[in-house]
């Protein structure tokens, strides 16, 4: 019967994985821009009705070229793209007026932004542009090109993602218990949740987004933290002589609450990022998340009997972490005060580098800085003088006077005056470009007898078709900016919105586009950090009080998971590292997963008890537990988009820190209260 049985959870194993594969080969990409979804629903339908109206797209190509023969090479990269697929016009811009250099900006046509035609495009022509002779600097950007290369290095990141993580998972239950046992249950543990979970998540959605690539890593692990506890209790009672099931039935019996306690603590810390409206990405990861802890608690006593009863251990467990974790808590129990001094310090001093915590805009360089894509954006943003983070300005007409040719003229024109008022602006799309002796519009030059059929016909010039649509008495203009911080463009665009309130009588305007979406999404991000923030103290507070009802036990788990959100973003504004929205979740993760170790360290005190002896019982759990959350960010720290990196390594220095915090602040409190 043991081997059917081992034969059976060798098999359930190999299925969970061979599902988990199978669901990240399904993977598919989003052709809407991930940051447009940030944006108020409204809003993205007003823009998307807009977009229709003018059969318009906002992914302008833009295709630098710099060498000896830039011109005539310029001339014959327009003729070209006359014939283009996916083309609708292209102009010349020229910003230094020099004959060695230039940009071709090339219009789409709409529904043409989905990667599959921008990744056909783009093969095109640098199919064509191989040929020219002598061969001069090239580049193409877009934000759709740059949207197909995060997409492409996903798709690699989740080629590899889960390897590293059974690799990591199998090395570190070897390393700390030298025993199979371990490794298998963790395993079928880790890899059940994550295929019920990824496979709840296709049914529910319809698809698998590259949100897997940040799913994977915390399901996996969320879902051995249970695991490993009850592994480790259960090897512990083996060690005292009781039988495998007598051993078994007791851990589960002694760690149905405590786990049950870290279970909603960290469900609870999830589900408060999906008051995150500025993010429906952080929606989303965190309700799935919170799904997947609930599986794994689930999954963990459910099939806990089962399969360890068919894997006895066969060799002692190492004792070095038990010895590493108790000679730190009997340090910390021997010199409390300087102990809590030190951490008090900490907290204080890194509150106080808060206040230099800034917030930034990774787009267009939100790939690791050795991507090919960055010698192209670095060498079109030096030709153009620009962040390459256009903002759209849609000017729609709000009344029936706004539809005629004369009022939607004067609206262009006011409204490039005053984006031209602004040092910042460098390019207004398709004003700056289209032969400016001629197209170029200025209104104060305009005749007062100048009819409206004449205004009408020079507005329906070719050259003008996507950006004016007379008869609606819809209009649009790219605006292209210099580099600056997200404070100024954020004050430009509240001028813009000033602007449209107090001087067009007739028209409104809509905003869209990277520049603009980008700078709203991770302005809200950073108004949101800190309310965003509390929600996860208050849903963890709440849950410890209920667990622990001691007002020392749940206090002083409360004052030490607090120090690894402060103590990374902290770190964040030491070393200045900007806040982005891609960072979120940190607070909530650390939060919800590193207050487990707290729970299990302190559970055993409710009935008396010394800290240190706490720590030695649970040692070798905490320590594993916290190296395969560390294992797990792994693949995200290979990542090629740079904010994961930042991530896994923000997330790493937090949990590591979450450990020490709790192996040493724990005990000192311990000390103190228990003579109070």
């Amino acid at each position: 019967m043991a081997m059917l049985r081992r034969i059976a959870t060798a098999t359930v194993l190999v299925l969970a994985l061979a599902a988990i594969f199978t669901l990240l080969a399904q993977t598919e990409a989003s052709d809407q821009a991930t940051v447009e979804r940030f944006l108020p629903e409204t809003e993205i339908a007003e823009i998307a009705r807009l977009r229709k109206v003018l059969g318009a797209t906002d992914d302008p190509m833009l295709i630098g070229i710099r060498g000896p023969e830039a011109a005539g090479q310029l001339d014959l990269v327009e003729a070209w793209l006359e014939h283009a697929p996916g083309v609708t016009r292209s102009a010349r811009w020229q910003p230094n007026d020099a004959a060695t250099s230039g940009i071709v900006v090339a219009s789409l046509e709409p529904n043409t932004g989905q990667l599959g035609h921008i990744a056909e495009l783009q093969a095109w022509l640098q199919n064509r542009l191989a040929r020219l002779r002598p061969r001069p600097e090239i580049s193409i950007v877009s934000a759709g090109s740059i949207r197909l290369a995060v997409w492409e290095g996903t798709r690699r990141d989740l080629r590899w993602a889960l390897p590293l993580i059974v690799v990591a998972l199998v090395a570190i239950s070897l390393v700390i218990y030298a025993d199979l046992t371990a490794m298998f249950f963790l395993l079928a543990i880790a890899g059940c949740t994550t295929a019920l979970t990824l496979g709840l998540f296709r049914c529910w959605t319809g698809s698998l987004t590259a949100l897997a690539l940040l799913l994977v890593p915390f399901i996996w692990a969320v879902a051995t933290l249970d695991a490993m506890h009850v592994y480790h209790r259960m090897r512990r009672y083996l060690d005292e002589g009781l039988d495998n099931m007598a051993a078994i039935a007791r851990a589960l019996r002694e760690l149905a609450k405590p786990c049950a306690l870290t279970t909603l603590t960290t469900a609870g810390a999830m589900l408060a990022l999906a008051t995150q409206d500025e993010s429906g990405l952080m929606q989303r990861f965190g309700i799935w998340t919170a799904i997947a802890a609930l599986l794994a608690y689930a999954l963990t006593f459910g099939l806990a009997t089962e399969i360890l009863r068919s894997f006895k251990p066969r060799r002692a467990a190492p004792h070095w972490p038990e010895r590493w974790a108790t000679e730190l808590s009997l340090a910390a129990e021997r010199h409390p005060k300087p102990v809590l001094l030190f951490w008090l310090g900490t907290l204080i001093l890194l509150g106080w580098q808060l206040q230099a915590l800034r917030v930034d805009v990774p787009f267009p360089q939100i790939l690791v800085r050795d991507h090919p894509i960055h010698a192209d954006l670095d060498f079109v943003q030096t030709l153009t003088g620009t962040d390459l983070s256009p903002v759209e300005i849609y000017i729609d007409a709000s009344d029936t006077r706004g539809r005629d040719p004369l009022p939607l003229l004067s609206a262009l024109g006011s409204l490039n005056h005053q984006l031209h008022s602004y040092d910042e602006t460098v390019l207004v799309l398709p004003l700056d470009v289209i032969d400016p002796n001629e197209m170029k519009i200025d209104v104060g030059a305009m005749r007062p007898d100048l009819q409206a059929e004449v205004i009408r016909e020079r507005l329906q010039d070719p050259r003008l078709k996507t950006w004016i649509h007379t008869e609606a008495g819809v209009a649009r203009l790219q605006v292209h900016f210099a580099k600056m911080t997200l404070e100024r463009k954020y004050e430009i665009l509240e001028w813009i919105r000033h602007f449209d309130q107090t001087m067009l009588s007739h028209h409104r305007l809509f905003f869209a586009g990277p520049g603009y979406a980008y700078a709203e999404a991770e302005w809200l991000g950073w108004v949101e950090l800190w309310p965003g923030s509390l929600l996860p103290v208050l849903v963890v507070l709440v849950f410890l009080v209920w667990g622990f009802r001691k007002r020392g036990l749940w206090s002083i788990a409360a004052f030490a998971n607090v120090l690894p959100p402060v103590l990374v973003l902290g770190c964040m504004a030491a070393f200045d590292l900007p806040w982005s929205l891609a960072f979120i979740p940190i607070p909530a993760i650390l939060l919800g997963i590193a207050v487990d170790d707290s729970i299990h360290l302190l559970w055993p005190l409710r009935h008396g008890g010394t800290a240190s002896e706490a720590a030695r019982e649970a040692a070798p759990a905490l320590l594993a537990t916290t190296l395969i959350l560390m294992a797990c960010l792994l693949p995200l720290g290979f990542s090629s988009i740079q904010t994961n990196r930042w991530l896994a390594g923000l997330l790493s220095v937090g949990l590591a820190g979450a450990l020490i915090v709790d192996l040493t602040l724990i005990p000192a409190a311990i000390r103190i209260w228990w003579r109070r």
